[in-house]
């Protein structure tokens, strides 16, 4: 394989194009399972009839483990939203329905409560925030709604026709849509896109009548959950906005 073109580089990830295939090839840290089950989510996503790359094999490349899939001609919807902030309403509401559409389909994976429970216990958390953040989530509904857990600009790609198309299902989980909404939410508020979400929530209970009350509850394990998988300043953001979350009896957007 040519691995001289690179993509997109994430934490411990590093995504390649050679020729008609993607290839995201994990660093330390990651281990088989985690891996094999990103690529069997990816492929029962598009079984399931929703548009997401083709998972062609799980290989070893030069001594690290990486998933092959097909390559998606097209631009990120970030990317878009960089070059056209005009659009950003337009490209919210894009977000939004593919939330709706994602959480219409059926599969049964993880719970998102088991998963957020396990990452409470890996986070940086006082004893309080750990015993207040485990009582919200145990009154907090389990619902069956098929979640992408991410749903950002990032993993959004538009080809030349207007398809879009949704890559990176590492944090799938069934359960309530809202959490769905506050990944997205708070995603954007750690990228600076403030009037994003603004759009964005106004976008959801027009045509899917959920209040933002209902999202922010979400946000704190939201937070969290994607906390783990980025480095920097977005990630001390998001640490922050738990901890500010938390101290604060619930916050605001």
């Amino acid at each position: 394989m040519n691995l001289d073109r690179i993509i997109a580089v994430r934490n411990n990830k590093t995504i390649y194009r050679d020729g008609s295939c993607s290839v995201k090839v994990f660093e330390n840290g990651y281990s088989q399972p985690e891996i094999y089950r990103e690529a069997y989510i990816q492929s029962l996503m598009r079984s399931i009839g929703l548009n997401v790359p083709k998972v062609r094999q799980v290989a070893e490349i030069n001594g690290k483990t990486a998933i092959v899939f097909e390559y998606i001609s097209g631009r990120s919807l970030a990317d878009m939203i960089n070059t056209s902030p005009e659009k950003c309403e337009e490209f919210s509401e894009i977000i939004a329905d593919l939330q709706y559409s994602i959480s219409q389909k059926k599969a049964s994976i993880r719970l998102l409560k088991e998963f957020i429970s396990d990452r409470l216990e890996k986070c940086e958390l006082s004893e309080q925030e750990l015993n207040e953040l485990t009582a919200l989530l145990d009154s907090l509904p389990q619902k069956d709604e098929l979640l992408h857990g991410e749903l950002t600009p990032q993993n959004i790609v538009i080809t030349r026709d207007g398809t879009p198309y949704i890559i990176d299902w590492e944090y799938a989980s069934q359960g309530d849509v809202c959490y769905g909404h506050a990944a997205t939410c708070i995603s954007l508020l750690a990228d600076g896109n403030n009037q994003a979400v603004r759009y964005y929530l106004d976008t959801v209970y027009d045509k899917y009548s959920i209040a933002s009350e209902e999202i922010v509850k979400w946000l704190p394990f939201a937070s969290i959950s994607l906390s783990a998988g980025y480095f920097g300043n977005k990630r001390q953001f998001l640490l922050d906005h738990v901890h500010s979350l938390v101290s604060s009896n619930g916050g605001k957007i």
